[in-house]
Formats: C-alpha cells, sequence, structure tokens
C-alpha cells in the first residue's frame, strides 16, 4: 500500500513539473537561436543627421570645450549649432573657431532657450539640445568592431 502511494506520488509531481520543463527547454533552445528579430541600436547604427542646438549666453569661457567634447562623438553630416542669444562677450566667436555653426540672435525681447529651438534646419531628422556651459567627461561613444 505504501509503495503504491509512493508510485502514484512519484507520479503527480513528474506530472506538476512537466510543463514547467518544457518551458525551460523552449526558453533554452530560444537563448541559443541567432537574433534575428532584434536590431543592434548603437551609435553606430544611427543612419540619418543629428542637429545639436547649444543656445548660448554670454558662456565664451566653456563654449570651446563644450563643442570640443560634443564633436568628439559627432558623426559626418551632424551639425553642431550654437545659438549666441543677445551675447555680450566672444562667445560666438570662440564657438565657431571651435567648429560650430553660429547664428547669433540680438532680440532682447526675447528670452529663453526656446528662441534657439526655432533656428533648427528644416531637412534634419533629429535634434538634441545641450547647454552652452556643459561638456561630456570624455567619447564613450561605441566604436564599431
Amino acid at each position: 500500500m505504501i509503495m503504491l502511494m509512493l508510485e502514484i506520488t512519484g507520479i503527480l509531481l513528474v506530472l506538476a513539473t512537466l510543463p514547467l520543463l518544457a518551458e525551460l527547454l523552449i526558453l533554452t533552445a530560444a537563448s541559443l537561436m541567432p537574433s534575428w528579430r532584434t536590431k543592434k541600436h548603437d551609435a553606430e547604427s544611427v543612419d540619418f543627421p543629428i542637429s545639436v542646438i547649444i543656445p548660448a549666453h554670454n558662456e565664451e569661457a566653456l563654449i570651446e570645450r563644450c563643442i570640443r567634447s560634443l564633436a568628439a562623438s559627432a558623426r559626418m553630416g551632424d551639425v553642431l549649432m550654437v545659438v549666441a542669444h543677445n551675447c555680450t562677450d566672444a562667445t560666438a566667436t570662440k564657438a565657431e573657431a571651435a567648429g560650430a555653426t553660429v547664428v547669433e540672435l540680438n532680440d532682447p525681447d526675447q528670452k529663453g532657450k526656446g528662441c534657439a529651438d526655432t533656428q533648427i534646419e528644416p531637412d534634419r531628422t533629429m535634434k538634441a539640445s545641450v547647454e552652452g556651459g556643459s561638456s561630456k567627461p570624455g567619447n564613450r561613444r561605441r566604436k564599431a568592431k
């Protein structure tokens, strides 16, 4: 009698774990298959031009470092555009010397960074905005292998 109960219990345990075992086998097999559905999205796979808008107001002390920092990650066709807004210093001159496209806006009635966004080139697919006094601590963009 005890042997029969042990056999029935064993069979029930096997039956209860079969769906979990099947799921584990399916997941293991799927992880070994080539990932044809997933596309790698990194900095090298972006194939459209990016405009980086850098609104700046009297940032002559920091603008060159900001441009050099962004230029280290820029690709062919990307645009670094400094919008020198109501500047009374050499922000525009230093930004141009560092390699950025510069747009000077001298309108004291317009204030804030919103004015800079209107300067984007219409054919650009994507834009990013960066504070004129900022920089990143090195080129962290992945390199293609």
